[in-house]
């Protein structure tokens, strides 16, 4: 499994939040393209939440909703209410993250 960028990370003090899209040649089924994935900070598990549809500022998951801005987001899931900052779209970050999830999806098939 190839990563090719994170389009969107969402950071807090026990999860982030990743859109991310997967590099697959001749592929194009978006739903096997681009991903949302939640890690637990605490326990080191990533869970794939399903996409369903998607306006400027939000997301609908099977899951819940995720709502965000440049500066916060926030992710209703089931009876929880998580918040997390937004990290900025850059280069480096985009760089790191990319070689810490692909360590992560290398265990784990999307």
């Amino acid at each position: 499994m190839n990563l090719d960028k994170i389009l969107y990370c969402f950071d807090s003090d026990t999860y982030m939040l990743f859109e991310i899209k997967l590099k697959l040649d001749n592929e194009t089924d978006k739903s096997k393209l681009y991903h949302w994935l939640l890690y637990d900070k605490n326990s080191y598990i990533i869970k794939k939440l399903d996409f369903i549809s998607m306006s400027e500022k939000e997301r609908v998951f099977t899951q819940g909703i995720l709502k965000f801005d440049d500066i916060y987001a926030t992710l209703f899931l089931d009876n929880e209410e998580l918040k997390f900052n937004t990290l900025p779209n850059s280069d480096e970050l985009n760089n790191i993250f990319i070689n810490i999830l692909a360590k992560i999806l290398k265990k784990i098939s999307l």
